[in-house]
């Protein structure tokens, strides 16, 4: 072994992050030998025309909707959505909060209550006076005070600040209030339903919304479920912006 070898493996052994030049050579080579290799991209076939296929769509029918499974639907009771009016106007009441329940929509999971606000009626007392500016006296001499009613409008803050009072006494844990609602000036309230309903899709395809995007060319309906007022949900997925 000559000196030449000796120092190579000392210096191999003390850097461990010494490289030899010899074992450069053989990956540069062994990379110019990939370059030059002709790969399967390159070759003539890329220059091939794609198969076509034939379109068999036309002749396919979609599978009946027999084969899907009825499911009863779970409706909250007239009796229990009248309760459940009756005690959100009887929970804003002490607070001076009047309000008329308006549109009630149940849904299978929640109902939507919509509410009025009413009105405030508050009395002042007033000194009245001629249009000299002097007060106007009784019999007496005494200075005529009436009563005068004003009426204002309930807030919509008002009601939305009793939010957890309603939760409370309504014994659930959360409500929803929105406004407006229902294309009107409502107040909305979301409450849940105590036995929530099971929504098959069944009854969605069915339904008259389906059917007509269905019937149109170039469409892709969809069946989303149920709004919060039990009206069915269906879209056409090539009008969303995804598309």
């Amino acid at each position: 072994m000559d000196q030449n070898e000796i120092d190579s493996e000392d210096k191999q052994e003390s850097n461990p992050l010494w490289i030899n030049n010899e074992s450069k050579i053989d990956d540069s080579n062994k990379i110019k030998s990939r370059k030059n290799s002709t790969s399967y991209f390159d070759s003539e076939s890329k220059n091939e025309p794609v198969k076509q296929f034939s379109d068999n769509s036309k002749s396919y029918n979609l599978p009946s909707i027999d084969l899907l499974d009825d499911l009863k639907e779970i409706s909250i009771s007239e009796s229990e959505i009248n309760a459940t009016a009756e005690k959100i106007q009887d929970t804003l009441s002490p607070y001076d909060v009047d309000v008329e329940i308006g549109q009630i929509q149940p849904g299978p999971v929640v109902t939507l209550y919509g509410l009025k606000p009413g009105w405030i009626t508050k009395t002042k007392k007033e000194k009245q006076f001629d249009s000299d500016g002097n007060a106007i006296t009784d019999a007496s001499g005494r200075q005529i005070i009436k009563e005068v009613e004003s009426k204002n409008r309930v807030k919509v803050d008002s009601i939305m600040s009793r939010e957890k009072d309603l939760s409370l006494a309504l014994k659930t844990p959360s409500i929803r209030i929105e406004t407006p609602v229902l294309g009107e000036s409502l107040v909305g309230i979301e409450v849940p339903n105590p036995n929530p309903g099971l929504i098959g899709i069944k009854s969605l395809i069915k339904d008259s919304s389906f059917a007509n995007l269905l019937s149109q060319n170039d469409s892709l309906p969809i069946a989303l479920g149920k709004g919060s007022g039990g009206d069915n949900v269906t879209i056409d997925l090539t009008k969303m912006p995804i598309c």
